[in-house]
């Protein structure tokens, strides 16, 4: 009987393990436990969790929000189907307050970072430009890798980082100094989060 016993708690502890294991492989490689990546572009958040429902804001595709709720109350039109949940877009509503923007929107339009696959597949492209006076540049290539070239104040000189690409439905992330976010627009355009964009076939 123990020895039953001994080979039962063996194979317990070898199933929680496993267990483990596989809580730990869906740790987002990208966005804190609450934070997610909005994939829709001119989402609607509304004051209550039903589609005729008033307007407080509209969402852009990349933008980051926090989760707060789940409402367990479908949503269903067309292929568009998920979960109401209440948001913070992180959106000033009254800057003097700490006040921002909250609401419910359809959980279709949001992502977490293990949701988003490695880009095997994509364009030779350059994107640059400015935003206020940080200047970006990014070279991407057919394979999914890129090149960030920035400039490193602390030295005093031009430094580049080397990455992949990573892709769910039309918005595309990387991870260096932070995550950096992009979107493909109409089929042919590229785009920053502050949309900088270039053509690509």
């Amino acid at each position: 009987m123990v020895k039953y016993y001994k080979l039962y708690m063996v194979l317990m502890i070898g199933i929680l393990l496993i267990n483990i294991k596989d809580i730990n492989s869906l740790e987002d490689p990208f966005f804190e436990d609450d934070t997610y990546i909005v994939v829709g572009d001119k989402v609607n958040v509304r004051e209550e969790p039903k589609i005729s429902s008033k307007i407080i804001i509209q969402l852009k595709i990349t933008d980051l929000v926090k989760l707060i709720r789940r409402s367990g109350i479908k949503f269903k039109n067309g292929d568009i189907e998920g979960v109401w949940v209440y948001i913070d877009t992180r959106k000033s509503k009254d800057i003097m307050k700490g006040e921002t923007y909250k609401g419910w929107i359809v959980d279709y339009y949001l992502a977490k970072g293990n949701q988003f696959e490695e880009v095997k597949e994509f364009y030779d492209c350059v994107l640059e430009g400015y935003v206020g006076d940080y200047h970006i540049y990014y070279e991407f290539k057919k394979d999914g890798s890129y090149k960030h070239k920035y400039y490193n104040p602390l030295i005093n000189k031009n430094e580049q980082y080397i990455g992949k690409l990573y892709k769910y439905r039309n918005v595309l992330v990387t991870k260096d100094f932070g995550v950096q976010r992009f979107y493909l627009k109409y089929k042919n355009l590229f785009c920053t989060d502050t949309d900088i964009c270039v053509q690509v076939r």
